[in-house]
């Protein structure tokens, strides 16, 4: 049976991707926001989780950590969709690990220049590793950042598995 994991990046523009052994991409959410009251969307993520436990194998997700320059509100907001996403997970009974940024990148990201800022890194090794997969939405023009690192987060999960 195939193995299937999902990666989570956590941010108000993270996103979820669920990937199979062969580095095919199951399925992707951009993460759903509700402008109503200006947070994640826990219906649709609590939607995704159901639909979809009988089908993860793990999932792994980006613990909330502070980054140098963030305000405290983006800290505080950071770690309130951290523990939005552990409880649904939780909720779901869906197995899943934490995973802190640097170990992830440390994982993923390497042969890269050591000039090259985080977020290049990351494209350039999603680019290597699924270069069947654009990781630009529709009507944009640009990758989507939390694409970028929710299929890397995936695929160290998946190695984390095999």
């Amino acid at each position: 049976m195939e193995r299937i994991v999902c990666g989570i990046d956590p941010g108000i523009n993270g996103a979820l991707v669920m990937i199979d052994q062969r580095r095919n991409v199951i399925s992707k959410m951009i993460m759903p926001y509700d402008k109503k009251i200006k947070e994640i969307d826990c219906n649709v993520l609590f939607e995704f989780f159901m639909d979809s436990k009988n089908n993860i194998d793990c999932i792994f997700l980006e613990a909330a950590a502070s980054r140098p320059l963030q305000s405290s509100k983006s800290t505080f907001t950071s770690g309130m969709n951290f523990g939005i996403l552990r409880a649904l997970i939780s909720i779901s009974k869906i197995k899943f690990e934490i995973v802190h940024p640097s170990k992830w990148t440390k994982e993923v990201c390497v042969g890269l220049p050591a000039s090259l800022d985080t977020k290049a890194k990351a494209l350039l090794s999603a680019k290597r590793l699924f270069p069947q997969y654009s990781f630009i939405p529709e009507k944009c023009k640009v990758p989507h950042t939390g694409l970028v690192d929710a299929v890397l987060i995936a695929e160290y999960g998946m190695r984390r598995l095999r």
